[in-house]
């Protein structure tokens, strides 16, 4: 969380609580990018948009929207907020690293994190058959692709995914990010392109058990450099008119 956003990180510790008040959680600082000093080593200025609107178009065709002419290839700057987002999640693994056991996962959980009242079910049947080989389990994204194969009911193998509100990630997984910096796109497209070019393997459960509080791009600290899309939650509805932005 950013420690000028307080309210914010009292909303998501009193979803946790009231969803899964087991679930052992702790604040983790998060990077501003208005003030912190983030190194193009770690996160780049700019980026192209080209791997993240191939994907948009493949959504698109799986949806059936009728859109493909506002997919535009371009180059933009990185917004400050999209920097700091990145570094924070640099900064979570690292700690993954410095704290986890092998076998350990770390859950990384954005500060509009909602769970759903069927968290602690779907997850208790997910982990067991989740494969050994797994980087990355998302619990809460806006699907792509589809799906590479079903584990299970209740679990799915991913291409690509976008939002980072809430995942797990193993020290593997962690360790194959952190050898691939600088993030050269928002971090949510970075982590969906390294599994989409087979360096991690990430997997979703299914139905998604994490959601964000609020409507895309609404009430966020993060302002988006590429996109303005609105829906109820983190399956977004495609807006033309919004496409682009003011």
């Amino acid at each position: 969380m950013l420690f000028r956003s307080p309210d914010r990180m009292e909303g998501c510790a009193a979803r946790l609580t009231h969803h899964c008040p087991w679930l052992q959680n702790k604040c983790f600082r998060a990077s501003d990018g208005r003030k912190d000093v983030i190194g193009e080593d770690q996160v780049t200025a700019r980026w192209h948009t080209g791997k993240n609107v191939a994907f948009q178009k493949v959504r698109a065709i799986r949806k059936g929207w009728d859109d493909l002419d506002t997919y535009v290839v371009r180059e933009l700057d990185h917004s400050a907020g999209e920097r700091g987002c990145s570094s924070s999640h640099i900064r979570a693994w690292h700690h993954c690293l410095e704290t986890c056991a092998p076998d350990e996962p770390l859950l990384i959980l954005e500060d509009d994190a909602a769970p759903t009242a069927n968290f602690t079910e779907v997850l208790e049947r997910a982990l067991p058959v989740l494969p050994k080989d797994a980087h990355v389990l998302y619990l809460g994204y806006s699907q792509a692709a589809d799906w590479k194969r079903e584990i299970s009911p209740d679990l799915v193998e991913a291409e690509y995914v976008w939002t980072t509100v809430a995942y797990m990630i193993w020290p593997a997984g962690a360790r194959i990010l952190l050898n691939r910096l600088p993030i050269d796109q928002p971090v949510d497209n970075w982590m969906a392109t390294a599994c989409a070019e087979g360096a991690i393997k990430s997997y979703c459960v299914k139905p998604k058990i994490i959601l964000q509080a609020d409507a895309w791009n609404v009430n966020s600290d993060v302002g988006h450099s590429d996109e303005m899309y609105w829906g109820p939650c983190s399956d977004i509805r495609h807006s033309d008119s919004l496409y682009w932005g003011a």
